[in-house]
């Protein structure tokens, strides 16, 4: 799915990430010493039980973005609203979110499935509008979100922008290449990683605010094959005692102990005990979770107490 993995950093302002196509596979901070943190406890209101906002029915789900999500039904894509309603009906092979209006969407691709999962062979990635009409041709080899007015697509090996009309800003020239954040973008060259503005020339001091690992003042941390939480200054939050975690997004992080999901907030305390198949960040309220084979959203329960 579009728009998902690109480098192991990770903008702030970007959601989610992705993730190659495997919904809980976030990045994560290299191993890192900390202090002494709080361990997860219950409280007077928490933990809870997790609310559906939209019952499990989907083969895949993923975040809402402005006020849409894309899941698949029986190998096709489409858009739901926070209701669960089909505003756009599964018939792409490969969509991304709605980003400034657009999302991207692969056409003329052929699915295969192998040790890695679903994959789509060939075909070309356009943009489309949120009543589903094509508004940028399928014209790429790849395509991601706008942000601040570009997206960074990809033709024949090389990474360039385009604005929202279709026309390329900068050409394709990159190996790789992250979305616009406060006018800089992380592109690689070579294996180099620099920051460019928007006309593509070479910003010297990569150092600007906006590029960081960090989701709400956390990063993830990895010690002995166990994750938790530092704060920006490298200490130890919440210690690392998880199986497996994701970014704090609305307050809340998905975290897995053992084979089962649960979230905590930024205090290191279970808000929903681990219960759930897997499960993913919260984006607009909303968390996609997976419970048997099925998908649904749940509601963010600190939005709802």
């Amino acid at each position: 799915m579009n728009g998902r993995t690109l480098f192991t950093a990770v903008l702030t302002i970007a959601v989610v990430a992705a993730s190659a196509l495997v919904l809980t596979g976030c990045p994560k901070a290299p191993d890192t010493a900390g202090q002494p943190a709080k361990t997860p406890e219950s409280t007077s209101l928490y933990p809870v039980a997790p609310v559906f906002a939209i019952d499990p029915q989907f083969d895949e789900a993923w975040y809402f973005r402005e006020g849409l999500a894309d899941v698949m039904v029986d190998g096709k894509y489409g858009y739901v609203d926070e209701t669960g309603k089909f505003v756009i009906d599964p018939q792409f092979e490969q969509v991304g979110p709605f980003s400034e209006g657009l999302a991207s969407v692969k056409v003329g691709g052929k699915v295969s499935y192998g040790e890695e999962g679903r994959l789509v062979i060939g075909g070309k990635e356009g943009y489309i509008d949120k009543m589903g009409r094509i508004v940028i041709d399928p014209q790429f080899d790849a395509a991601y979100d706008f942000s601040e007015g570009m997206a960074n697509v990809m033709v024949g090996g090389k990474w360039g922008y385009i604005d929202r009309t279709g026309k390329y800003v900068i050409y394709p020239q990159y190996d790789d290449a992250l979305p616009f954040s406060d006018g800089i973008a992380s592109v690689k060259v070579g294996g180099k990683e620099r920051y460019i503005n928007k006309t593509g020339g070479v910003v010297i001091d990569p150092q600007v605010p906006g590029v960081e690992i960090f989701g709400e003042g956390l990063a993830i941390m990895q010690v002995g094959g166990k994750y938790g939480y530092v704060d920006k200054e490298g200490r130890s939050v919440i210690v690392a005692q998880f199986d497996d975690a994701l970014d704090f997004t609305e307050g809340l992080a998905a975290v897995r102990v053992g084979d089962k999901w649960g979230y905590v907030d930024k205090e290191g305390r279970f808000v929903i005990d681990p219960q759930l198949e897997e499960a993913c960040m919260f984006s607009e309220g909303l968390a996609p979770v997976r419970v048997g084979k099925k998908w649904g959203y749940i509601k963010n329960p600190l939005e709802t107490n």
